[in-house]
């Protein structure tokens, strides 16, 4: 997580304590299931014609609490 950007709202212990048996590997799935989460909910901010994206776009990409416990629900029907 320490090159994700996080929402202020992110309470690292309860996800620590949510993922208390998981391995690295399964903490990088959480992440990257996070990740993807954010980014899909935000794709109607993203202009798919344009070479760049916007600055302000970029910025709002912050994963939040929401994203995590979607991807904690994802990975707990995949294990």
């Amino acid at each position: 997580m320490k090159n994700m950007k996080l929402a202020d709202e992110i309470d690292l212990k309860q996800i620590a304590t949510d993922t208390h048996s998981y391995i690295g590997s399964n903490v990088a799935s959480l992440c990257s299931e996070a990740t993807m989460q954010q980014i899909h909910e935000t794709m109607d901010l993203i202009n798919l014609d344009e070479d760049t994206i916007d600055t302000e776009v970029l910025d709002a990409l912050g994963v939040i609490a929401e994203n995590f416990l979607f991807a904690l629900g994802t990975l707990s029907r995949i294990t």
